[in-house]
């Protein structure tokens, strides 16, 4: 993973909040645990919003696949 990236959240209808900047995996993990109880989807993209580096839907990561399958609850708190 880079060092910037691009955070969404979509309801069921694919309706999604404006990006947020996220800086590092720290920030990434802390926002997909934020966010991954509370919204239907978060989506994680490349700082382009060209690529997707990691999705959550109904608190389960789908995307990557080392971490497929987890509850956001799993994730590693992360370290800043």
């Amino acid at each position: 993973m880079d060092n910037t990236y691009r955070g969404f959240c979509f309801d069921k209808n694919g309706y999604h909040t404006p990006g947020v900047t996220l800086n590092g995996v720290p920030g990434v993990i802390g926002y997909c645990k934020l966010n991954g109880l509370l919204q239907y989807e978060v989506r994680i993209t490349d700082i382009k919003e060209e690529d997707t580096v990691m999705q959550v839907i109904e608190g389960i990561v789908v995307w990557p696949e080392e971490l497929k399958g987890k509850h956001v609850s799993e994730l590693p708190i992360p370290e800043r």
